[in-house]
């Protein structure tokens, strides 16, 4: 990167993956300081992120709202849908007794967009559903869907985990249900597009609440849908362009 002008852009706490490896746990601060701006997600890598370089804009991670527009009908049996990666997995493997429970009182299914691969660590008891991932099976799935849901631990990376998750389910017009940790505090607006829990009970029962209660299902979806504005490369590109220019220009005129 040496006599190089670039921009970093952070939407999770990736510190925290060199934290225990001494050679390469201040990596980041490097980068960072050396940057001529960064962006961040949200105020939790901001903080981190300011002390070290003052060229700072917080813009959450967004969704084209254009990618959105696809109509297509509800799955027949109610689907809880989650996004990921294998390594995100973890946190549906870490709530996997609410989805036993659960499976005990309603009849659901819960669809999993990242790789098939993973359907060899699926849940024991569990309907589940594996999904490769590809931009079109993302809207088409994500749509198709019921409640989209995002469990975190109380551990660094998810304290500083942008919700791009439930800013997905915001663009497919979904009802959220997510742990109470982090930017997940930010994107759902309890009792109004979702729900924000933490203990296991408070997991079954919302979200045996939403199987139950179709109209309370179609009043978040409806407020998902005017939200994902809020979160949309509509709203945030020129102030991203803005920023990008303005770093730029400053770099020409000191040079």
């Amino acid at each position: 990167m040496k006599n190089r002008q670039y921009i970093l852009n952070f939407d999770d706490n990736v510190w925290d993956n060199y934290k225990d490896k001494f050679w390469l746990k201040q990596k980041y601060d490097k980068l960072v300081q050396r940057a001529d701006g960064v962006i961040v997600a949200n105020d939790f890598l901001e903080n981190k992120v300011k002390p070290l370089n003052s060229k700072v804009i917080k813009i959450p991670t967004v969704v084209d709202l254009e990618d959105y527009r696809e109509t297509t009908e509800k799955n027949k049996t109610f689907t809880l849908v989650w996004i990921g990666t294998p390594v995100t997995y973890r946190y549906i493997e870490s709530h996997a007794e609410i989805f036993r429970e659960l499976a005990k009182k309603i009849e659901f299914e819960l669809c999993i967009i990242a790789t098939e691969e993973l359907e060899r660590r699926a849940i024991e008891s569990v309907p589940m559903q594996f999904v490769e991932w590809s931009p079109e099976n993302e809207v088409h799935y994500l749509k198709k869907a019921h409640v989209g849901i995002m469990p975190l631990d109380e551990d660094a990376f998810s304290q500083g985990k942008s919700a791009f998750k439930l800013i997905q389910y915001l663009a497919a017009g979904i009802p959220l249900v997510g742990s109470s940790i982090g930017e997940n505090s930010r994107v759902i607006h309890d009792g109004k597009n979702g729900y924000l829990v933490s203990a296991k009970e408070q997991w079954i029962e919302k979200m045996e609440l939403l199987y139950k209660d179709t109209l309370l299902r179609e009043k978040f979806s409806e407020e998902s849908t005017k939200e994902a504005y809020s979160y949309s490369i509509q709203k945030f590109f020129p102030q991203y362009r803005e920023f990008v220019d303005s770093v730029f220009a400053a770099e020409k005129e000191s040079s």
